[in-house]
């Protein structure tokens, strides 16, 4: 405690508030509050600044998870696009191959009308003569017209129908060739 000039003794708090004479508890109550509204106000910034800085961290994290979507998704895209050009190519080229090989049964099934007409007309015109084309030359050119038409007709079913394996379609096959391996 410090004196004024009348020799009476001077609190602390009203050296500090001006010589007013107020108790150290009034002056400890504002310094607390001034403390307090002073920290409040430093946690308020300081949860926008965190508060803006987590939105900002989330927007990012947002746009890249979304940015890396869309790259997935374009990748998808070009694949099926490939997949479809392809698909295209194949159906255009079996259109192709499927003609070509009617072509090739009815040239075959042609060849072998006019070969009999053929031994027929001339039988029929010159009726003493012998027969041109023996029964084993005959039968030949049947059998070969028949493979040629069958195999042509084959490929073509082939080509439109593909049979693609699916993993059950061979795991199934294998299962069955594995009970009948087994004794």
């Amino acid at each position: 405690m410090t004196s004024n000039e009348a020799g009476k003794p001077e609190d602390a708090g009203s050296a500090r508030n001006g010589g007013f004479g107020t108790p150290d508890v009034n002056y400890a109550e504002e310094l607390a509050d001034e403390i307090v509204e002073i920290q409040s106000h430093v946690t308020r910034e300081t949860k926008a600044e965190a508060v803006h800085s987590l939105r900002d961290e989330r927007n990012e994290l947002e746009y890249e998870r979304l940015k890396v979507e869309v790259e997935m998704l374009q990748a998808k895209l070009a694949s099926r696009d490939a997949k479809n050009k392809d698909r295209l190519a194949t159906t255009r080229l079996r259109g192709e191959y499927a003609e070509k090989a009617y072509k090739l049964a009815m040239g075959s099934i042609s060849f072998w009308i006019v070969i009999i007409g053929f031994e027929a007309t001339v039988k029929l015109v010159v009726p003493e003569r012998e027969r041109i084309l023996s029964d084993p030359v005959l039968i030949a050119i049947t059998t070969g017209c028949t493979v040629n038409v069958l195999a042509a007709f084959l490929g073509v079913i082939r080509g439109l129908f593909p049979i693609h394996s699916s993993g059950k379609a061979s795991a199934a096959k294998k299962k069955k060739k594995d009970k009948k391996a087994q004794p």
